[in-house]
């Protein structure tokens, strides 16, 4: 990136996605470390006979490549509404990244009080620590915001194909 020139709102996504997933795995690693748990599984002799197995190893590089692609999704699919709202009401540059950044976070909250909201005892949850009824207070408010900007990307979506079935039609 050149010097003094801003970031593209992609770049921005995957920097903000980066960030995510560096705090979870800074956040498991901490969380694992503090509680033993990696020592005691890597000093079992068991897990030195069991690591390089198939039924071992194949399953956990699943994970790790699904939630790669969901990451990949998640960027995607947060440039194209961010993009599509964009030109719905020709929104600047500096606007369409504070949009985006915007997404990303009502997309992030979400995300964590879901998890809160429905796996209460998991590692994640402690990020967001509330009673029941301000978790659906606050995933009601994010899930909307999203919706919105889903309906108004299509819109825009729906505008732009009329516009071009209009110049097919008179071509």
């Amino acid at each position: 990136m050149a010097k003094g020139r801003p970031a593209s709102l992609l770049t921005l996504l995957i920097f903000l996605t980066g960030l995510a997933i560096l705090g979870q795995v800074s956040f498991i690693a901490a969380n694992y470390l503090a509680n033993g748990l990696i020592d005691t599984l890597t000093s079992s002799s068991i897990f030195a006979i069991t690591w390089y197995y198939p039924a071992i190893l194949l399953p956990i590089i699943q994970v790790i490549v699904i939630q790669l692609v969901l990451y990949v999704l998640l960027i995607a699919i947060l440039w194209y509404l961010t993009q599509a709202i964009g030109n719905l009401f020709f929104l600047r540059q500096s606007s369409l990244r504070l949009l985006g950044i915007f997404l990303w976070m009502m997309a992030a909250i979400d995300i964590f009080a879901v998890n809160s909201y429905r796996f209460p005892d998991s590692l994640f949850s402690q990020f967001i620590r509330l009673p029941d009824a301000a978790l659906i207070i606050i995933i009601a408010i994010s899930s909307t915001l999203l919706l919105i900007a889903i309906l108004l990307a299509g819109v825009r979506l729906i505008r732009h194909r009329m516009i071009l079935l209009g110049i097919s039609a008179i071509l």
